[in-house]
């Protein structure tokens, strides 16, 4: 089995501890601003120290949710997998989703045995097509 690339949503290292930083930064802010509040609650040293450390705090918040917005959403591929009834016929489908379709739904002749209204839909199911490609069951069984 060869190892395709699939691009990937990933943030890397040095976004992560920039936003590390950028937290104990704030959180050092915050403590200090509450700290001056207690020994100095007329000061204004503590309020420039608590904007701060909101400023920063809601930088990163917002950087967050850029980041989040930006990652590729997982668009699914719904199939229909056709089978034929037919005793030793191995015919076996995989076609997109059409409206209408639904499992056991008879679709007429088979077009390997012939067989008369043997072919139905036997599954339907949804996949990441950058993750995996469908196989019929017959072709993953033998791999």
């Amino acid at each position: 089995m060869s190892e395709e690339k699939r691009p990937q949503a990933r943030v890397s290292r040095v976004i992560l501890i920039l936003i590390g930083i950028g937290m104990v930064v704030s959180l050092y802010f915050i403590v200090s601003a509450t700290t001056g509040y207690f020994q100095n609650p007329q000061g204004s040293q503590w309020q420039t120290q608590l904007l701060f450390g909101l400023l920063i705090l809601g930088a990163i918040w917002l950087f967050n949710f850029w980041i989040r917005g930006r990652s590729k959403k997982i668009e699914w591929h719904t199939v229909s997998q056709l089978k034929c009834e037919q005793e030793g016929c191995e015919y076996s489908e995989i076609r997109d989703f059409k409206e209408g379709d639904y499992v056991y739904k008879k679709l007429g002749n088979c077009p390997l045995c012939g067989g008369q209204d043997t072919l139905y839909i036997d599954l339907i199911y949804a996949y990441n097509p950058l993750e995996v490609k469908p196989q019929s069951t017959e072709t993953a069984q033998s791999a």
